[in-house]
């Protein structure tokens, strides 16, 4: 039961790090585009935006890491409630 429960919080973590990185990433990217087109319309040269890999995955990494942290004290204390229980709470 225990590893059930971690490897939900696991998969939880991962999905919601990738579904923020993308918001971010995309959140990043309107703003950029934004102030590159305000930077232009005043006739001065736009910014270059830079896309992290290394960041994108330590969010994620972070985000997963967490989640099972998090997990770890609720799974210990289903796992040593019958199975039934366990998941009916």
């Amino acid at each position: 039961m225990l590893r059930i429960f971690v490897l939900e919080a696991l998969l939880i973590g991962a999905s919601g790090g990738l579904i923020g990185a993308a918001a971010g990433t995309g959140v990043a990217a309107t703003v950029g585009w934004a102030v590159n087109r305000y930077l232009r319309s005043q006739g001065v040269a736009g910014i270059r935006m830079a896309l992290s890999f290394g960041v994108l995955a330590g969010a994620i990494a972070g985000s997963t890491l967490l989640a099972v942290i998090a997990g770890v004290a609720p799974a210990r204390q289903a796992a040593r409630l019958p199975a039934r229980a366990a998941v009916a709470e």
